[in-house]
């Protein structure tokens, strides 16, 4: 009688452990797949939305130099609307060229331009939501034009 008891315990045991490793290949498959959803966004990118609803683009084609900075309708499979940062601070469209601005003064435009690794290239999102650049301008929708300002709290530099 208590071996049956001993082997009810044990086999209860085992159920439970069994049950648990189920449950946890579930709860891995599904990181494995969240991981290879981030993993692929770094390698191509992802859309970056401006506070109206619309996507940051470039104006034409993604690998066109000197093409400006745009907004327009979301299309996330649409290799204009494709942003990433590289480990350099730089935003990188999905065509491998860079957000450059000229100069330091604001109302200037933002175009795209072969990445180089210089200030005017660097950007980062800060705790507001702005994407501003190492010259303390930020990018701001003007229209369905983007330019430089100088960073301040309004609805038109705010992005995600």
């Amino acid at each position: 009688m208590k071996q049956t008891i001993v082997a009810a315990a044990l086999f209860g045991v085992f159920a439970t452990t069994a049950q648990a490793v189920d449950m946890n290949t579930d709860a891995l498959k599904r990181m494995q797949q969240e991981g290879h959803k981030i993993a692929d966004e770094a390698k191509t990118g992802k859309p970056i939305k401006a506070n109206n609803g619309n996507c940051l683009a470039t104006q034409g084609k993604p690998g066109t130099n000197g093409a400006n900075l745009v907004t327009q309708k979301c299309n996330n499979k649409a290799k204009q609307h494709r942003w990433s940062f590289d480990g350099q601070g730089r935003l990188v469209n999905d065509g491998g060229l860079c957000v450059e601005v000229a100069g330091n003064k604001a109302g200037g435009a933002a175009k795209m331009s072969n990445c180089k690794g210089n200030a005017q290239q660097k950007w980062a999102m800060d705790g507001q939501k702005r994407l501003k650049g190492r010259n303390n301008l930020c990018l701001q929708v003007n229209g369905n034009k983007v330019i430089t300002a100088d960073c301040a709290g309004g609805g038109n530099q705010k992005w995600r």
